[in-house]
């Protein structure tokens, strides 16, 4: 990403090509762009925080988001990663009620904020906006639910090999050794994905790798036996 920024082409690009706004007319996502700002995060900083007021709904432009929730015992839980063209903090500022999660840019991150009445006033003016927010939304409750079930009810080893079963295929490229996963994957992240600790997830992790199913490097890991790790993900192994 230039020190710039993107070029505003990129951005009405990005947002036609999208899930959400790609029902739009040009018109209407030149409306978007200019009644919403550029914010910039760099990797690791923290963009919004559970329990704070909500102000702004999010557009990701460029980078990556995780997005967390903080359990009693003070431990987080990655619940989403956000990927160019998505949104995210549309539930508080929907209800006015404080942040349901916290969103830290994983690496350095182009955004598009836009304030809570502008986006208010943005959905009143394009109603077919509303239907595919609530989708979305409703795709995400699902999505979560999901992961506090698998939380609640599947052992550790079924829960890291379904989450790396997903992320296989959502960014996996396969090369000469199996499926790679890119993504700077770190322990601490791992765990907070599976709502575990890191040391829990290097010893699974260190078990799988032994027994060929995956190869770890720095960085990156790459999935040698896709099938046994969907196995073992399904509980059929």
């Amino acid at each position: 990403m230039a020190r710039q920024g993107l070029a505003r082409n990129y951005r009405r690009q990005l947002l036609a090509d999208s899930e959400l706004f790609g029902v739009l007319s040009e018109a209407q996502i030149e409306d978007l762009l200019d009644r919403s700002a550029i914010q910039r995060a760099a990797a690791g900083e923290e963009i919004v925080h559970e329990g704070d007021p909500s102000t702004h709904f999010y557009v990701l432009l460029a980078g990556r988001v995780a997005v967390s929730m903080r359990s009693p015992d003070g431990r987080d839980m990655v619940i989403r990663l956000i990927e160019p063209g998505e949104n995210f903090g549309e539930i508080a500022v929907l209800d006015g009620q404080p942040r349901t999660a916290s969103a830290r840019a994983q690496v350095a991150c182009e955004l598009i904020s836009m304030s809570r009445s502008e986006f208010e006033g943005y959905i009143k003016r394009t109603p077919e906006i509303a239907l595919r927010l609530l989708q979305r939304m409703a795709q995400q409750l699902r999505v979560t639910s999901e992961i506090l079930k698998d939380n609640v009810f599947l052992p550790l080893p079924q829960r890291l090999a379904k989450m790396l079963v997903s992320l296989a295929n959502r960014y996996g490229e396969p090369t000469d050794d199996g499926m790679r996963i890119d993504l700077s994957l770190s322990q601490r992240l791992a765990a907070e994905m599976v709502g575990s600790t890191r040391e829990s997830v290097n010893a699974q992790m260190l078990e799988w790798d032994k027994a060929g199913l995956l190869l770890r490097s720095r960085g990156s890991i790459t999935i040698r036996d896709l099938a046994g790790l969907e196995r073992i993900a399904t509980g059929s192994d």
